[in-house]
Protein backbone atom coordinates (compact mmCIF):
# COMPACT_ATOMS: atom_id res chain seq x y z
CA UNK A 1 0.00 0.00 0.00
CA UNK A 2 1.26 3.21 -1.09
CA UNK A 3 0.22 6.31 1.55
CA UNK A 4 0.76 10.25 0.07
CA UNK A 5 0.23 13.11 1.72
CA UNK A 6 -2.29 15.39 1.47
CA UNK A 7 -2.53 17.77 -1.67
CA UNK A 8 -3.22 20.92 -0.40
CA UNK A 9 -2.97 24.20 -2.38
CA UNK A 10 -2.85 27.89 -1.74
CA UNK A 11 -6.74 28.18 -1.89
CA UNK A 12 -9.07 29.58 0.31
CA UNK A 13 -9.32 27.87 3.80
CA UNK A 14 -12.89 26.83 2.80
CA UNK A 15 -11.39 25.33 -0.56
CA UNK A 16 -8.31 23.73 1.89
CA UNK A 17 -11.00 21.68 4.17
CA UNK A 18 -12.45 20.43 1.24
CA UNK A 19 -9.25 18.75 -0.37
CA UNK A 20 -8.55 17.28 3.18
CA UNK A 21 -12.14 15.41 3.83
CA UNK A 22 -11.67 14.34 0.03
CA UNK A 23 -7.96 13.27 1.20
CA UNK A 24 -9.85 11.55 4.34
CA UNK A 25 -12.80 9.68 2.40
CA UNK A 26 -9.97 8.36 -0.11
CA UNK A 27 -7.57 7.20 2.60
CA UNK A 28 -10.31 5.27 4.39
CA UNK A 29 -11.59 3.69 1.17
CA UNK A 30 -7.83 2.54 0.44
CA UNK A 31 -7.42 1.24 4.02
CA UNK A 32 -10.73 -0.51 3.50
CA UNK A 33 -9.53 -2.05 0.27
CA UNK A 34 -6.20 -3.55 1.40
CA UNK A 35 -7.43 -4.51 4.68
CA UNK A 36 -10.45 -6.71 1.85
CA UNK A 37 -7.07 -8.11 -0.01
CA UNK A 38 -4.96 -9.27 3.30
CA UNK A 39 -8.40 -10.65 4.22
CA UNK A 40 -8.64 -12.58 1.29
CA UNK A 41 -5.22 -13.72 0.75
CA UNK A 42 -4.83 -15.00 3.74
CA UNK A 43 -8.05 -17.30 3.61
CA UNK A 44 -6.28 -18.60 0.19
CA UNK A 45 -3.24 -19.47 2.60
CA UNK A 46 -5.53 -21.38 5.26
CA UNK A 47 -6.88 -23.24 1.37
CA UNK A 48 -3.87 -24.27 0.40
CA UNK A 49 -2.70 -24.94 4.15
CA UNK A 50 -5.43 -26.95 4.70
CA UNK A 51 -5.36 -29.04 0.94
CA UNK A 52 -2.05 -29.49 1.53
CA UNK A 53 -2.10 -31.17 5.20
CA UNK A 54 -5.41 -33.04 3.58
CA UNK A 55 -3.14 -34.48 0.73
CA UNK A 56 -0.91 -35.66 3.05
CA UNK A 57 -3.16 -37.36 5.14
CA UNK A 58 -4.42 -39.29 2.18
CA UNK A 59 -1.27 -39.91 0.76
CA UNK A 60 -0.13 -41.67 4.47
CA UNK A 61 -3.54 -43.26 5.21
CA UNK A 62 -3.82 -46.79 4.17
CA UNK A 63 -6.25 -48.64 2.05
CA UNK A 64 -7.64 -50.87 4.57
CA UNK A 65 -8.26 -47.36 7.06
CA UNK A 66 -9.89 -45.63 3.90
CA UNK A 67 -11.85 -49.16 2.96
CA UNK A 68 -12.95 -49.86 7.31
CA UNK A 69 -14.17 -45.71 7.07
CA UNK A 70 -15.66 -46.08 4.47
CA UNK A 71 -17.72 -49.54 5.43
CA UNK A 72 -18.33 -47.89 8.76
CA UNK A 73 -20.06 -45.01 6.75
CA UNK A 74 -22.28 -47.48 4.77
CA UNK A 75 -23.48 -49.38 7.62
CA UNK A 76 -24.41 -46.48 9.69
CA UNK A 77 -26.24 -44.36 7.11
CA UNK A 78 -28.06 -47.94 5.72
CA UNK A 79 -31.09 -47.29 4.68
CA UNK A 80 -31.96 -51.15 4.00
CA UNK A 81 -29.83 -53.61 5.60
CA UNK A 82 -29.77 -57.86 4.38
CA UNK A 83 -28.07 -60.24 6.06
CA UNK A 84 -27.44 -64.06 5.11
CA UNK A 85 -26.01 -66.86 7.11
CA UNK A 86 -26.33 -70.53 6.66
CA UNK A 87 -25.65 -72.77 9.88
CA UNK A 88 -25.71 -76.06 10.57
CA UNK A 89 -26.27 -77.98 14.16
CA UNK A 90 -25.57 -81.25 16.13
CA UNK A 91 -26.51 -82.67 19.08
CA UNK A 92 -25.30 -85.28 21.42
CA UNK A 93 -26.04 -86.79 24.77
CA UNK A 94 -25.15 -89.41 26.99
CA UNK A 95 -25.78 -90.73 30.35
CA UNK A 96 -24.21 -92.95 33.26
CA UNK A 97 -25.82 -93.99 36.56
CA UNK A 98 -24.22 -96.28 39.21
CA UNK A 99 -26.52 -97.26 42.14
CA UNK A 100 -24.56 -99.37 45.18
CA UNK A 101 -25.04 -98.90 49.04
CA UNK A 102 -23.27 -96.13 49.35
CA UNK A 103 -26.31 -93.89 47.32
CA UNK A 104 -26.86 -93.14 43.37
CA UNK A 105 -24.21 -91.83 40.88
CA UNK A 106 -25.84 -90.29 37.78
CA UNK A 107 -23.81 -88.43 34.86
CA UNK A 108 -25.40 -86.51 31.60
CA UNK A 109 -23.25 -85.51 29.04
CA UNK A 110 -24.22 -83.81 25.66
CA UNK A 111 -22.10 -82.31 23.17
CA UNK A 112 -23.14 -79.87 20.42
CA UNK A 113 -21.53 -78.91 17.43
CA UNK A 114 -22.71 -75.14 15.35
CA UNK A 115 -20.99 -74.04 12.44
CA UNK A 116 -21.68 -71.54 10.21
CA UNK A 117 -19.45 -69.33 7.32
CA UNK A 118 -17.73 -67.13 10.56
CA UNK A 119 -16.54 -69.81 12.75
CA UNK A 120 -17.69 -73.22 14.50
CA UNK A 121 -18.48 -73.78 18.05
CA UNK A 122 -18.23 -76.93 20.03
CA UNK A 123 -20.23 -77.15 23.46
CA UNK A 124 -19.59 -79.22 26.11
CA UNK A 125 -21.66 -79.95 29.04
CA UNK A 126 -21.45 -82.84 31.97
CA UNK A 127 -23.78 -82.78 35.27
CA UNK A 128 -22.12 -85.06 37.48
CA UNK A 129 -24.82 -86.17 40.90
CA UNK A 130 -24.96 -88.34 43.89
CA UNK A 131 -28.56 -89.01 45.65
CA UNK A 132 -27.90 -89.93 49.14
CA UNK A 133 -26.89 -89.54 52.07
CA UNK A 134 -23.53 -88.09 50.77
CA UNK A 135 -25.31 -85.95 48.14
CA UNK A 136 -23.56 -83.60 45.94
CA UNK A 137 -23.26 -81.88 42.50
CA UNK A 138 -20.68 -80.19 39.70
CA UNK A 139 -21.33 -79.14 36.51
CA UNK A 140 -18.97 -78.70 33.85
CA UNK A 141 -19.60 -76.73 30.98
CA UNK A 142 -16.56 -75.73 28.39
CA UNK A 143 -16.41 -74.39 24.64
CA UNK A 144 -14.02 -74.76 21.90
CA UNK A 145 -14.16 -72.24 19.11
CA UNK A 146 -12.70 -71.66 16.31
CA UNK A 147 -12.60 -69.22 12.82
CA UNK A 148 -13.82 -65.83 13.34
CA UNK A 149 -13.12 -64.78 17.07
CA UNK A 150 -13.27 -60.93 17.14
CA UNK A 151 -13.12 -58.03 14.61
CA UNK A 152 -10.90 -55.51 15.67
CA UNK A 153 -12.37 -52.14 17.80
CA UNK A 154 -15.51 -54.26 18.91
CA UNK A 155 -13.75 -55.53 21.57
CA UNK A 156 -11.55 -54.30 24.15
CA UNK A 157 -9.24 -57.36 24.36
CA UNK A 158 -7.37 -56.25 20.52
CA UNK A 159 -4.23 -55.44 23.09
CA UNK A 160 -3.17 -58.86 22.67
CA UNK A 161 -2.35 -58.47 19.51
CA UNK A 162 0.97 -57.44 20.45
CA UNK A 163 0.62 -54.89 17.65
CA UNK A 164 -1.56 -51.73 15.37
CA UNK A 165 -4.07 -53.44 13.41
CA UNK A 166 -6.68 -51.73 11.28
CA UNK A 167 -10.09 -51.16 12.64
CA UNK A 168 -12.62 -53.64 11.81
CA UNK A 169 -9.86 -56.04 10.41
CA UNK A 170 -11.10 -59.66 11.31
CA UNK A 171 -8.98 -62.14 13.70
CA UNK A 172 -9.01 -65.49 13.41
CA UNK A 173 -7.57 -68.73 16.12
CA UNK A 174 -9.23 -70.92 18.63
CA UNK A 175 -10.28 -70.30 21.46
CA UNK A 176 -10.79 -72.57 24.59
CA UNK A 177 -12.80 -71.48 27.35
CA UNK A 178 -14.26 -73.92 30.67
CA UNK A 179 -17.09 -73.28 33.72
CA UNK A 180 -16.61 -75.43 36.68
CA UNK A 181 -19.97 -75.19 38.80
CA UNK A 182 -20.05 -77.14 42.21
CA UNK A 183 -22.84 -76.58 44.33
CA UNK A 184 -24.08 -73.49 43.57
CA UNK A 185 -20.78 -71.54 43.07
CA UNK A 186 -18.91 -71.47 40.40
CA UNK A 187 -15.26 -71.93 41.21
CA UNK A 188 -13.52 -71.97 37.61
CA UNK A 189 -13.61 -69.63 34.52
CA UNK A 190 -11.10 -69.54 32.60
CA UNK A 191 -10.22 -69.35 28.93
CA UNK A 192 -7.51 -69.13 26.04
CA UNK A 193 -6.87 -68.12 22.59
CA UNK A 194 -4.88 -68.91 20.29
CA UNK A 195 -4.16 -66.49 17.09
CA UNK A 196 -1.67 -65.83 14.39
CA UNK A 197 0.08 -63.10 16.89
CA UNK A 198 -0.07 -65.09 19.75
CA UNK A 199 -1.02 -67.08 22.28
CA UNK A 200 -3.36 -65.26 25.45
CA UNK A 201 -4.30 -66.78 28.96
CA UNK A 202 -6.87 -65.11 30.45
CA UNK A 203 -8.17 -65.78 34.49
CA UNK A 204 -11.62 -65.71 35.36
CA UNK A 205 -12.10 -61.61 35.33
CA UNK A 206 -11.60 -61.77 32.25
CA UNK A 207 -8.65 -60.18 32.41
CA UNK A 208 -5.52 -60.46 30.33
CA UNK A 209 -3.04 -63.22 32.57
CA UNK A 210 -0.50 -63.91 30.59
CA UNK A 211 0.38 -63.44 26.58
CA UNK A 212 3.25 -64.27 24.15
CA UNK A 213 3.51 -62.34 21.03
CA UNK A 214 6.62 -60.98 18.92
CA UNK A 215 8.94 -63.40 20.44
CA UNK A 216 8.23 -62.25 23.75
CA UNK A 217 6.20 -64.03 26.90
CA UNK A 218 4.69 -61.52 29.42
CA UNK A 219 3.73 -63.38 32.71
CA UNK A 220 3.23 -61.62 36.14
CA UNK A 221 5.22 -64.47 38.13
CA UNK A 222 7.70 -67.06 37.37
CA UNK A 223 7.86 -70.36 39.11
CA UNK A 224 11.01 -72.20 38.12
CA UNK A 225 11.07 -76.30 39.33
CA UNK A 226 14.51 -77.10 38.20
CA UNK A 227 16.83 -74.94 36.37
CA UNK A 228 16.36 -71.85 33.81
CA UNK A 229 18.50 -70.64 30.82
CA UNK A 230 18.90 -66.72 30.63
CA UNK A 231 20.90 -65.75 27.55
CA UNK A 232 24.32 -68.25 28.31
CA UNK A 233 22.96 -68.39 31.51
CA UNK A 234 22.12 -71.20 32.98
CA UNK A 235 20.57 -71.30 36.60
CA UNK A 236 20.22 -74.39 39.02
CA UNK A 237 17.89 -74.71 41.98
CA UNK A 238 19.29 -76.62 44.50
CA UNK A 239 17.37 -78.93 47.10
CA UNK A 240 17.77 -76.37 49.87
CA UNK A 241 16.19 -74.06 48.02
CA UNK A 242 19.40 -72.02 46.63
CA UNK A 243 20.49 -71.36 43.29
CA UNK A 244 23.76 -71.44 41.25
CA UNK A 245 24.02 -69.38 38.14
CA UNK A 246 26.94 -70.31 35.92
CA UNK A 247 27.96 -69.37 32.09
CA UNK A 248 27.02 -72.25 29.43
CA UNK A 249 27.16 -70.11 26.24
CA UNK A 250 25.04 -69.00 23.36
CA UNK A 251 23.92 -72.17 20.97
Amino acid sequence: MNLRYPNITNAPPSEQLAQIKSYLYQLVEQLNTEKENAAAEERQITVQNNSAVSDRTEQTRSPESTFNQIKSLIIKSADIVDSFYTQMSEKFEGSYVAVSDFGTYSEAVSGEIVKNAKRTEEVFTKVQKIEGEWAGYIASKAYIRSGELFIVGDTTLEAELGQELEEGAPVYGIEIGQTTISGEEEVFHKFARFTAYGMTLYDNNGKLAAYITDKKMHIPNVEVKNSMKRGGFQETLNSDGSSVERWVGVA
